[in-house]
C-alpha cells in the first residue's frame, strides 16, 4: 500500500513537472525549430544524468547482467516513443495554446491502459473502461476541435492537433515500457531516451543548419532540460512501483492539463470558457 502511495505522489509531481516544462517551452516562441529544443534540452538532460550515475558512483552504464531480446525491444520503445511525444509536443505548442495542447497530449493514460492490456495481460476493471469513455467525452468537450479560432488569435490548427495527438500516442508506448522495464534503473531507461533523442535531433540540425540562439533561448533550454529530467526520473520511478499496473498511475498524468490550464490563466491571461 505504501509502495502504490509513493508511485502516485511520484507520478503527481511529474505531471507538475510536464505543466512547468511545457510553460517554459511555450515562452520559446514559433522561430525556434523544435528539432533544436529537442537536442538541446536532451543534450542538458544527458548531462545531468550522466552527473546523476556519477554521483551514484556506478560502475556500468546501469544494469549489471546482459538484457534479454524483449527488455531490448521495450526500451527501445521507451526511447523512440519518448523521442516521438516530446518532438510532437513541442511542434503542437507552436500551434495550439498551452492548456489545449496538454489537455490533447494528456490523453496518454487511456492509451496506457489499452497498452497494458494488450502487450501486457493487465486486466481493465469496468470502472476504467467507463472512466476512458467519460475521459474522451470530456476531452472532446474541451478541445473543442469543431471551433477552429485563428491561430494568430490564440487558437490552434488541425495540424496541432494532429501532432499533440500523436504526441499522445508515442507517450502511452513510452510510458506503457516502463512496466515492463520495472527492473531497470530510471537512469539506464533515461540514457536510453536522451541518446535517443539527442542523436536525432543532431542529425536533424545537421540536415536543417541552425542559427545561434539568442542567451534568452539558452536560457529556456537550460530550464526545460532540468525540469524534463526530474519529470521523466519521477514519473519513471512511479510507474516501476506501481503495485496494481500501470494503469493505476497513468490517470494522475491527467492532472497536467489542469496545472497548465491555471498555468495559461496566470501567464498568457487565456481565460477558459464554459466547457472548459
Amino acid at each position: 500500500m505504501k509502495q502504490q502511495l509513493l508511485a502516485t505522489l511520484l507520478v503527481v509531481g511529474g505531471a507538475l513537472g510536464w505543466a512547468v516544462r511545457d510553460l517554459v517551452s511555450k515562452g520559446i516562441g514559433k522561430e525556434i525549430s523544435p528539432w533544436l529544443t529537442l537536442a538541446a534540452t536532451s543534450a542538458g538532460g544527458l548531462m545531468i544524468n550522466t552527473g546523476v550515475i556519477a554521483g551514484q558512483q556506478c560502475a556500468s552504464f546501469g544494469c549489471s547482467d546482459r538484457l534479454g531480446l524483449r527488455a531490448q525491444l521495450w526500451l527501445a520503445a521507451r526511447a523512440g516513443g519518448a523521442f516521438t511525444s516530446i518532438l510532437l509536443n513541442f511542434m503542437a505548442l507552436q500551434r495550439l495554446d498551452l492548456a489545449i495542447s496538454s489537455m490533447i497530449h494528456c490523453t496518454s493514460p487511456l492509451f496506457v491502459v489499452l497498452l497494458g492490456r494488450v502487450f501486457l495481460g493487465e486486466r481493465i476493471k469496468p470502472l476504467a473502461g467507463i472512466c476512458v469513455v467519460v475521459a474522451l467525452l470530456g476531452l472532446m468537450l474541451d478541445v473543442q476541435p469543431w471551433s477552429h479560432k485563428a491561430a494568430a488569435a490564440g487558437g490552434g490548427s488541425v495540424l496541432g492537433y494532429v501532432f499533440a495527438l500523436g504526441s499522445s500516442i508515442a507517450a502511452g508506448f513510452s510510458y506503457t515500457s516502463l512496466r515492463a522495464l520495472a527492473d531497470l534503473t530510471p537512469t539506464t531507461t533515461l540514457m536510453a531516451m536522451y541518446g535517443c533523442s539527442l542523436t536525432a535531433g543532431f542529425v536533424a540540425l545537421l540536415v536543417q543548419g541552425v542559427d545561434p540562439p539568442p542567451g534568452e533561448v539558452l536560457a529556456h533550454f537550460a530550464g526545460i532540460s532540468v525540469v524534463t529530467y526530474v519529470s521523466e526520473w519521477l514519473i519513471t520511478k512511479g510507474y516501476a512501483l506501481a503495485t496494481q499496473g500501470a494503469g493505476s498511475v497513468a490517470v494522475y498524468k491527467f492532472l497536467t492539463p489542469i496545472f497548465a490550464l491555471v498555468f495559461d490563466v496566470a501567464v498568457f491571461g487565456e481565460i477558459p470558457n464554459a466547457l472548459n
